[in-house]
């Protein structure tokens, strides 16, 4: 049974997670896995031989265990804390949810669910970064080149949307995207942008109108576009203007938009887009 897995790291868009899960739920009829790990953390003690005595230094050793017990104990207890409000959200929509704590390294416990898993939901940072709207997750940057299920990266605030704009640049990277995505469940029905930023040559408005072809066969709308400029400000600039909540892209390959996805931009792309990212695989 596929579920999609809602990853709560922490509470600066929990809400957010909520929300756009119990979108995704009700329209796959997926469950929702509600996922709160906790990550490994080790306090090491310095070297303190040559300032404090043999009985201190072992004193304080034995304190600081305490104290990281206790620090473990409240981690726990927190996490488990937002996990009941997420399930209690969910349940708002009329979603039911299964909650799952987890100890140890995140990349590893997503690896472990990933062939039951539909679709990763991720904020954009965590808590962290309460409140600092341009700062993306270092965990989430890690998370996109390894994992290869589909990531939904949302916002502080989700928007369900009523339109998608889909990044096309012609490589066979966004063929397979493409493919994916007019095979979605989720996204069906939804009236589709297929942008392509690229210079203008019968070769480039070929590719383009071979796939809005391919996707009207299968009976989505699509409003082709062929645009000039560099590829970030130019796809942030149409969304604002047709007022798009939601970017579709192909993650992998050797493509233009690669080094949005998969370089060096990648925070720079993460933190500029106004809308929610869904990234295929």
């Amino acid at each position: 049974m596929t579920h999609i897995l809602a990853c709560l790291d922490g509470v600066a868009s929990q809400g957010a997670i909520c929300d756009a899960s119990a979108w995704a739920a009700a329209i796959t009829g997926d469950a929702v896995t509600l996922l709160h790990v906790l990550e490994r953390h080790q306090n090491v003690l310095p070297d303190l031989s040559g300032t404090i005595g043999l009985g201190s230094r072992e004193t304080l050793q034995v304190e600081l265990a305490e104290l990281d017990q206790q620090r473990s104990q409240l981690a726990r207890q927190q996490g488990k804390l937002q996990l009941d409000a997420a399930v209690h959200q969910l349940a708002e929509h009329g979603i039911q949810a299964n909650r799952l704590q987890r100890h140890g390294d995140l990349l590893e416990t997503l690896s472990e669910f990933a062939e039951q898993t539909r679709l990763l939901v991720l904020g954009k940072c965590g808590a962290r970064h309460e409140g600092e709207d341009a700062v993306v997750g270092s965990q989430l940057e890690s998370l996109l080149r390894t994992q290869r299920t589909p990531a939904l990266v949302v916002q502080r605030h989700f928007t369900a949307p009523t339109s998608l704009l889909f990044a096309f640049d012609g490589s066979e990277t966004a063929q397979r995207a493409l493919l994916q995505l007019a095979g979605s469940t989720l996204l069906k029905g939804l009236p589709c942008h297929l942008v392509m930023v690229a210079d203008p040559s019968a070769e480039h408005s070929a590719q383009l109108e071979d796939a809005a072809a391919m996707l009207r066969q299968g009976g989505w709308q699509v409003i082709p576009s062929l645009r000039q400029g560099e590829l970030l400000p130019t796809l942030t600039q149409y969304l604002a203007q047709q007022q798009i909540a939601l970017l579709v892209m192909g993650a992998y390959g050797h493509s233009r938009m690669r080094q949005f996805v998969l370089g060096s931009h990648t925070s720079a792309m993460l933190r500029a887009l106004p809308c929610t990212l869904l990234l295929l695989r």
